[in-house]
């Protein structure tokens, strides 16, 4: 038996790609530390790339001088790069968020790497459901922090690891405020992980209404078990 996430989704994958003339391109990229994984990233030309188990400062801060119409917010796990400008506005361990202006719009986007997940098979053992409830309220907790820090006022991207499956119930809380890019863009599956045999979607971006995806897909990627997803996005009049 085959499940289909969204079977709009299935059908978008055999159409032409529509174009759309001014648009916003987000990529997501888990990079195990590899550069080899951002480089790849940017063959996207993204506007923005979201980064997580980021590279290190100094390989990223040299790569960015090759590239000067990027600014970066590193962080020590989750990074952001910016075609334009960004400044940081809150930072924790599961998360870099930056206030940006690219080509004169406002945004607040987040990079985020929740709580990995914990698989255990020694299901017959208290510990083992002790130790995946305590997981699963941090997963709650750190996601619950970061809607909580959102501000309504501009294009909001919140995109990354999220370390759950589609449609968990941990997207709940976000629902209000967000939508989730593959929901109206994405083509084909769209899973990320495990690289040679995806069963899961836990990479996902997720904007608020300013903005609308139309093309989201995901493709192999370098020096990492996750594959890289883009999303482009056209700008909602509201």
């Amino acid at each position: 038996m085959v499940q289909v996430e969204e079977w709009r989704s299935v059908l978008r994958g055999v159409l032409p790609t529509e174009e759309v003339e001014s648009s916003l391109r987000i990529t997501s990229v888990n990079c195990s530390g590899s550069m080899f994984s951002v480089r790849d990233a940017m063959i996207e030309v993204p506007d923005v790339l979201l980064i997580q188990e980021s590279p290190p400062l100094h390989a990223l801060s040299g790569f960015l001088i090759e590239h000067t119409e990027y600014q970066l917010l590193f962080g020590l796990d989750r990074s952001i790069l910016v075609r334009g400008g960004i400044r940081e506005a809150h930072r924790k361990q599961f998360y870099t968020m930056g206030s940006a202006v690219i080509d004169g719009q406002d945004y607040c986007i987040v990079s985020l790497r929740l709580l990995t997940s914990n698989p255990r098979v020694d299901l017959w053992k208290a510990d083992c459901w002790k130790a995946q409830v305590y997981n699963r309220q941090r997963q709650i907790q750190q996601l619950t922090e970061i809607v909580g820090l959102l501000p309504d006022d501009v294009a909001l991207i919140v995109g990354g690891d999220f370390n759950v499956p589609q449609r968990d119930g941990i997207f709940d809380q976000m629902n209000d405020r967000l939508e989730d890019s593959f929901v109206s863009g994405g083509r084909g599956w769209c899973n990320t992980v495990l690289v040679d045999f995806p069963m899961l979607r836990i990479d996902q971006v997720w904007t608020n209404r300013t903005l609308s995806c139309f093309d989201a897909s995901v493709r192999k990627s370098p020096k990492t078990d996750h594959l890289l997803y883009t999303a482009r996005f056209a700008f909602v009049d509201l």
